[in-house]
C-alpha cells in the first residue's frame, strides 16, 4: 500500500529533472509492487507446478527491475556528463524524451502572450489565471 501511494504521488508530481528518469523510477516502483505481490504467494509455502510458475514470474519481474535500474544508471551518468542548461536545445534528447520547441517559435509565442497580457485589465487577467 505504501509503495502504491508513493507511486501515485510520484507519477502526479514527477520530481526528477527529466521525464525519462521519472518514467524509469515509476516503472521501478511498479515492478517492486509486482515483486512483493508475487513473493507473497510464497508465504504459505507453494509447491509443485504452482511454485514453478511463481518462481518464473518472480524471476521475470526481478529481471525487469534490474534492467530498469541499469537504464536509470545510464541516464544518470548521461545527465552528469551532459552539462547543457536544463530544458535547453543543448540537452540530450534521450533525457527529455524529445527535442524542445524551436526557440524562434517559442519566443514569438511568449511575445504574443505578453502583448495580450499587457492589454488586459487587472480583473480580466486575474479571471484568466483562475
Amino acid at each position: 500500500v505504501v509503495l502504491a501511494v508513493s507511486l501515485a504521488i510520484q507519477l502526479a508530481v514527477w520530481p526528477w529533472k527529466t521525464p525519462a528518469v521519472n518514467l524509469v523510477d515509476g516503472t521501478i516502483t511498479l515492478l517492486l509492487v509486482f515483486v512483493i505481490a508475487t513473493a507473497s504467494a510464497f508465504v504459505p509455502a507453494a509447491s509443485g507446478a504452482t511454485k514453478d510458475v511463481f518462481v518464473g514470474v518472480s524471476l521475470g519481474f526481478m529481471s525487469l527491475l534490474f534492467l530498469c535500474l541499469g537504464v536509470m544508471l545510464v541516464m544518470v551518468v548521461l545527465a552528469l556528463i551532459s552539462r547543457g542548461p536544463m530544458g535547453s536545445a543543448q540537452e540530450l534528447s534521450v533525457l527529455t524524451l524529445g527535442k524542445g520547441p524551436d526557440l524562434a517559435v517559442l519566443a514569438s509565442r511568449f511575445r504574443d502572450m505578453s502583448d495580450v497580457g499587457t492589454q488586459m485589465s487587472h480583473t480580466d487577467l486575474i479571471r484568466t489565471l483562475e
